[in-house]
């Protein structure tokens, strides 16, 4: 059935869009939304479907994504193994800007500055190991790069000055005792 009337025409595709609206949820401008009741009830109304909606897609979904899955963790366990520098590299970039919010071309650029050497000590780095990234705990904000037993240390007195002070004047006095 058409509507010829432009006019009826109209008032059909108004009325239609007021309904689709309102079964949306929405209601024309100028009125209140639904209030949280009647929003509650309709969700009571349409839960039993709703959940059995769900519980189909979880299904398919799950025995789809198993398989999915299981090939994806082959694939990238295969690309692991084919490109170890590159998977390193990447996950060592990952953490740097998981933990510190810089990639691994500032580090570098940090410890090249550094000579590759510690910020505290001046001793460089030993061949394996990498320098650490201190960093301001409360703040997050990166300050330069020391080797594990500064880093260390730094961390076991939680970088309270006095207590570091205290260690100072306690070498001190004990300097010529051994």
């Amino acid at each position: 059935m058409s509507i010829v009337d432009p006019i009826a025409r109209k008032a059909y595709i108004a009325e239609w869009k007021r309904l689709a609206r309102r079964k949306r949820g929405l209601q024309k401008q100028g009125r209140k939304p639904y209030t949280e009741e009647e929003k509650v009830l309709a969700d009571i109304k349409n839960k039993p479907l709703k959940l059995e909606r769900t519980k189909r897609w979880r299904d398919t979904k799950r025995k789809v994504d198993s398989e999915w899955r299981d090939k994806d963790i082959a694939n990238s366990k295969a690309w692991r193994e084919a490109n170890k520098e590159k998977a390193a590299a990447s996950i060592r970039n990952a953490t740097l800007k998981k933990k510190y919010g810089i990639d691994s071309n500032i580090y570098d650029q940090m410890s090249l500055e550094q000579n590759h050497c510690c910020a505290v000590c001046g001793k460089p780095s030993p061949l394996k190991s990498r320098l650490a990234v201190d960093h301001n705990h409360i703040t997050g904000k990166v300050r330069k790069l020391l080797c594990q037993p500064c880093n260390t240390t730094l961390g076991l007195i939680k970088e309270d000055i006095s207590v570091l002070e205290s260690l100072i004047l306690y070498l001190k006095a004990h300097e010529n005792s051994t």
